[in-house]
């Protein structure tokens, strides 16, 4: 009998075998080998991120909360320690959102604390390179403050003053209570482009931690 199958199909067919499964894997071997100068410089790029500054930090001095007769107020005292890349950033037009946290815990005997307030501040630091100066919104109420030095402004964001705060009538005196209080960098404030780099880079992991006091009758 004589074959009728096509010249290009029966071409198709000789093509499969051992030797074509071998020039796949050279294939994707080739790939791979192109695609090594990427990852090699990704290993270098996590290799080489500086760890933490010993000067870089945001640490929380002191805070208070008191009753007054329009409501309670919290004032606190952060010092703030950017590193230079975070400066560096800001000075060429990048916005950093620091946040502040408070939460107000009520002591129970047996079981843990129980968070009956919370409340949050969000400011804005930015470097106006026109005008020349630090700004500072916050964007809760909308407010803006200029400053003519970077430390004149970030001395303005460790002076947090929460008013009048709405703190439930259910605040008795005879309970106990502690205040909390915790400032961080947000990078998730921090323009697209920039938030891989700040994740995965320790010098932009600023955070207080909470800061615990009790509260006085």
């Amino acid at each position: 009998m004589v074959s009728t199958m096509p010249d290009s199909r029966k071409k198709r067919e000789m093509t499969k075998g051992p030797f074509s499964q071998s020039f796949n894997w050279l294939t994707r071997i080739k790939t791979l080998k192109n695609l090594l100068p990427f990852w090699l410089f990704v290993l270098t790029l996590i290799t080489t991120i500086p760890s933490y500054a010993s000067d870089s930090d945001f640490v929380i001095q002191s805070a208070s909360l008191q009753k007054e007769n329009n409501g309670w107020h919290l004032n606190a005292a952060i010092d703030y320690q950017l590193p230079e890349a975070a400066i560096e950033a800001l000075n060429n037009g990048v916005p950093l959102t620091i946040s502040i946290q408070f939460k107000l815990k009520k002591i129970r005997p047996w079981l843990w604390s129980k968070t009956i307030f919370r409340k949050s501040l969000n400011l804005q630091l930015r470097y106006l390179s026109l005008a020349k100066l630090y700004q500072v919104t916050d964007i809760s109420q909308e407010q803006q403050y200029n400053f003519a030095s970077f430390q004149a402004a970030i001395d303005h964001i460790g002076s947090p003053t929460f008013s009048t705060l709405r703190i439930p009538a259910s605040v008795k005196d005879e309970d106990q209570y502690i205040g909390a209080i915790k400032s961080q960098l947000e990078i998730e404030a921090l323009p697209l482009p920039l938030r891989p780099i700040a994740y995965i880079t320790p010098q932009w992991h600023l955070s207080s931690g909470w800061f615990e006091w009790p509260l006085t009758k």
